[in-house]
């Protein structure tokens, strides 16, 4: 969705966030994605607006009240 950019290098948290997927089995993975998990618990506490979860709501309802544009992702 073009919400969030990182600056600067993260090979390891990249690795990391290009392995997890919503199956992710980290006994079979060999690892704990502790990178992303951190990220994950960063992003909640510094934007608990994003993680708050309502039943009654859509992506594409939050998409435009955020002002989400189709064409640039943005």
């Amino acid at each position: 969705r073009g919400k969030i950019f990182h600056c600067g290098e993260f090979p390891e948290l990249e690795d990391q966030m290009c392995s997890i997927t919503t199956g992710f089995d980290r006994k079979a993975a060999g690892f704990s994605p502790d990178r992303v998990d951190a990220l994950v618990w960063a992003f909640t506490d510094l934007f608990p607006e994003l993680a708050s979860t309502r039943s009654d709501d859509t992506y594409e309802e939050h998409d435009e009240a955020r002002g989400y544009n189709e064409t640039t992702g943005y």
